[in-house]
């Protein structure tokens, strides 16, 4: 008798082991458990400056080399002007940041650049204006290759530093930026 009841037991329970790994392995298999499908895209910075668009990618650059690609449209609203510094895409990678001009006398450097021009450290500064949008372009490289999945998370560190007059102390602003690549 106790064998018969351990039997019965051991089937019905079996049934609804084998239904749960059923469910397992279709939420698996669709994606359903993917942490990523639920990532919060954010881009924060101080109340002064705000990220109005934002987006990260993975571009090839010829036939050698791809790079990762993190483009911020931002705005600053602190009442006056400030003097862009300069900026930093990523701690861990090699990156180049450039900002978007629409004509600055560099034609021919920014064609080679999808017209944007580059922002080193020593470069002069750029004069961003009350509640002016401007966008910045960051190239992010691991040793020729992109460090960003298509369809994977990318969170990226970002450091802006301003002046708040030309000739005044630099003020740098750090943020992180999350995003699913496209």
């Amino acid at each position: 008798m106790k064998a018969q009841a351990s039997i019965e037991f051991l089937s019905t329970y079996g049934w609804a082991f084998m239904i749960i790994l059923l469910m397992i392995g279709t939420v698996s298999y669709f994606g359903i458990s993917n942490p990523d499908v639920f990532i919060s895209e954010k881009c924060v910075f101080p109340e002064d400056i705000t990220c109005v668009d934002f987006f990260a990618s993975s571009i090839a650059l010829d036939s050698t080399e791809d790079v990762g690609l993190l483009v911020l449209t931002m705005r600053q609203s602190t009442g006056r002007s400030v003097f862009v510094q300069s900026m930093d895409c990523s701690e861990e990678y090699d990156s180049l940041a450039y900002i978007h001009e629409e004509d600055d006398g560099f034609s021919s450097r920014n064609k080679l650049l999808n017209d944007f021009t580059i922002i080193p450290a020593d470069s002069p500064l750029r004069q961003w204006d009350p509640s002016e949008e401007f966008t910045i372009k960051c190239h992010i490289s691991d040793a020729g290759n992109s460090p960003f999945m298509k369809g994977e998370a990318a969170s990226v560190p970002v450091s802006l530093a301003i002046k708040k007059r030309s000739d005044g102390f630099t003020h740098v602003y750090n943020s992180e930026v999350i995003t699913r690549v496209q």
